[in-house]
């Protein structure tokens, strides 16, 4: 069986749904014949597009730094911008990025999710994601698992 399972409020606070999102994702991760992936979002940034699907012919013209270069844009994508203008900048682009996935959804268009590939990027996983209030002896568990970028709010 294939979850997927939404990891944005894993990216705020310390308790309460944050710490249910952790705790969820890493009891599933240690289950025979469960295949869990983390659904990396943002609610108010577009986000890098992350990896080509799996056994693409997109991904196979990819060279490793040219993945990591992917990767890394996704990380960036995830951060937290501390800036009035990024600030500013994001509110006004908001209700059009909204009108525009209502148009695309209404006309049948779906979002691809792109892939998140952990294993270079480890320890972001770990300290943006679980380390507020899971053990260091879960890193392993949580760390090993897929992601999927969703680039839309």
């Amino acid at each position: 069986m294939k979850i997927l399972l939404e990891m944005r409020p894993a990216l705020d606070g310390h308790a309460g749904i944050p710490q249910e999102t952790r705790l969820l994702f890493r009891g599933l991760s240690t289950l025979e014949g469960i295949d869990v992936e983390g659904l990396l979002q943002s609610g108010s940034r577009r986000l890098a597009k992350g990896l080509p699907p799996e056994g693409s012919a997109a991904l196979a013209r990819l060279s490793p730094d040219q993945r990591v270069n992917l990767l890394s844009r996704v990380v960036i994508s995830l951060q937290k911008s501390h800036s009035l203008r990024d600030g500013v900048i994001d509110r006004v682009k908001a209700p059009f990025t909204m009108l525009g996935m209502l148009a695309a959804t209404l006309l049948g268009f779906r979002q691809p999710l792109g892939r998140f590939d952990a294993a270079p990027f480890r320890d972001f996983v770990w300290r943006e994601l679980f380390a507020r209030t899971l053990p260091f002896e879960d890193f392993d568990i949580v760390t090993r698992g897929g992601f999927r970028v969703a680039r839309q709010p």
